[in-house]
């Protein structure tokens, strides 16, 4: 369960307003780092069938010796 923590000096908008401003910049940061996951998933693919590739390479090679 979240803890909601008012400061009193300040109105309910004012509260619910900083609070309206915290929840978007974390929603920013989450999809920020979604993005950086999702393009480092892509390139680990990609350096995954490279590397396949390369073994293929090498066993064609040795079998043409």
């Amino acid at each position: 369960m979240a803890k909601l923590v008012l400061d009193l000096r300040k109105s309910v908008d004012e509260n619910a307003s900083d609070y309206f401003e915290k929840a978007k910049k974390i929603k920013r940061k989450i999809e920020g780092a979604e993005k950086a996951l999702n393009e480092n998933l892509k390139k680990l693919d990609e350096l995954n069938v490279k590397k396949e590739r390369d073994e293929i390479k090498k066993i064609q090679v040795v079998q043409e010796l």
